[in-house]
């Protein structure tokens, strides 16, 4: 490589490194929400992106699952606020890279995770203030074996289509208040079915 060749690739490395960190650091409240903030260059730019949730929820849910499998061991340590929106800003600022969300091969958030209990610990589930809205960011999981809708879920958040695209999926669960009604939801399911996935819907 010459000289020129040389100073090129390392201006790119270089700008890189420097817009991870500057995305990827607090602001001046002490909050990140652990992705980009603009768009990341060169190659890198596909892998930020694809850290992005489309559902805040569903991303309190994917920390509390990795939590569970013994990762992140410490994000659920007592805050010194008590506020609500505080503790949601910790959350947020905790980063979930490709390699953790890929640690997951069961999704089953409840009301009684550690995550709820952390964001609020007087909640009871009795507001959808932590539901989950949307399950599109079920791309981010790969490794879903196992996916169990049955609680902090609005009503007809989950949409089956969703399913098409969890290539690892082996069981689906949910009770059907939570499943998003369409006429193409039996062809959904016998699709699934006939690609081995344990499908019941109650």
């Amino acid at each position: 490589m010459v000289a020129s060749q040389r100073h090129g690739a390392a201006t790119e490395f270089d700008r890189t490194m420097r817009w991870t960190e500057a995305t990827h650091r607090a602001d001046e409240h002490g909050n990140h929400n652990g992705v980009a903030r603009s768009t990341p260059p060169f190659a890198y730019r596909e892998y930020f992106d694809a850290m992005q949730f489309a559902d805040r929820n569903f991303r309190l849910a994917c920390i509390d699952a990795i939590h569970c499998v013994g990762h992140l061991p410490d994000v659920f340590d007592e805050p010194e606020s008590d506020a609500f929106a505080d503790r949601i800003a910790l959350l947020e600022a905790v980063v979930l890279t490709d390699e953790l969300l890929r640690q997951l091969t069961r999704f089953s958030p409840d009301g009684g995770d550690d995550v709820y209990l952390f964001a609020d610990p007087e909640w009871g589930a009795e507001n959808d203030e932590l539901y989950i809205s949307r399950f599109d960011d079920l791309v981010l999981l790969p490794n879903l074996e196992s996916i169990w809708v049955h609680a902090v879920t609005n009503e007809g958040a989950f949409d089956l289509s969703l399913l098409l695209e969890c290539r690892s999926l082996k069981t689906f669960r949910a009770d059907s208040f939570y499943v998003k009604p369409s006429d193409a939801n039996d062809q959904i399911i016998e699709r699934l079915v006939a690609g081995g996935v344990d499908v019941r819907i109650d």
